[in-house]
């Protein structure tokens, strides 16, 4: 049985559903409250609308967005599939538009945030839940180390941790700076918060190390961290283990033969201690090795 799908998490999924339904509500509500602000200050309609006549999207947003969220959060899953996929594609058509003449910036914006915020409550509802185990795909993915050699551990940690920052902190946030000039939304902050940023972010880069501290931990005593070793990974073999729970020697590693080849061995020696228990060696003598 599917573990989304047992007793257990039923109430689980019905309290997401109606978490997805009140944010269709909040949608609706917040939608109904835009087109009235657009229609009474011509102020809003600039800045979110740009050169588009407010009435010619009215007509078709109003029904499909304002309407569709209102039955969406009424829990008809066939208005969650409209409202979602009208907002996503009026939030591809601002962007477009708000790119190719520098106008209504804000309104693409906002529909942005609006198009993310329907398809995860569309998901929710429809789900029950959000899949983020499909999220983490290709370099973000979780798997196991194909390597103990701590050299290249640390390389691997490195290139993680460059790439992964490097996306973050630099590509995304160029693009986003970009788009901040290209639709006037560029706003300067003081040069204090300025500081008070950089520095949180050199605080914050301390925790990098966590990254070269874990895999040395798992490298020295995999056993010791709450996961462990997962079936099929190398384990270490502590020979000698201390008071403390450190090994007395060097931790080697034992993979899944030499633990097949030590469990034939005691099994060897649980046949060879029962061979002897019922035939008992004669007195002085050897005691028998029959078998191999």
């Amino acid at each position: 049985m599917n573990r989304h799908l047992t007793e257990a998490n039923k109430p689980k999924k019905r309290l997401r559903i109606f978490h997805g339904r009140m944010y269709f509500a909040l949608q609706a509500l917040a939608g109904a409250a835009w087109w009235l602000a657009t229609a009474l200050m011509p102020t809003v309609a600039d800045a979110t609308l740009g050169g588009i006549n407010p009435l010619l999207i009215a007509i078709v947003d109003i029904p499909l967005f304002v309407i569709g969220s209102a039955l969406a959060a009424l829990n008809f899953r066939w208005a969650v599939w409209i409202a979602t996929g009208w907002t996503v594609l009026v939030a591809l058509v601002m962007v477009i538009y708000a790119t190719a003449t520098t106008e209504a910036g804000l309104g693409a914006v906002l529909m942005i945030f609006a198009a993310i915020g329907s398809v995860f409550a569309g998901v929710l509802m429809l789900l029950g839940r959000i899949p983020t185990e499909k999220l983490l795909v290709g370099p973000f993915a979780f798997h196991s180390s194909h390597t103990r050699v701590r050299s290249r551990v640390l390389v691997h940690t490195t290139i993680q941790i460059v790439v992964f920052w490097g996306i973050f902190l630099v590509i995304i946030p160029v693009i986003i700076k970009a788009f901040e000039d290209r639709w006037n939304l560029a706003y300067k902050f003081p040069i204090l918060l300025v500081v008070v940023g950089f520095a949180l972010l050199a605080l914050s880069s301390v925790g990098v190390w966590s990254g070269p501290s874990d895999r040395e931990l798992r490298l020295r005593h995999p056993a010791a961290l709450p996961d462990g070793p997962s079936p099929g990974q190398s384990r270490t073999l502590c020979v000698r283990p201390q008071p403390d729970g450190h090994c007395g020697h060097r931790p080697g590693r034992v993979d899944g033969s030499a633990h097949r080849f030590v469990a034939r061995r005691r099994v060897r020696t649980h046949r060879l201690a029962a061979v002897e228990l019922a035939h008992p060696p004669p007195r002085g003598g050897r005691p028998h090795r029959t078998l191999r």
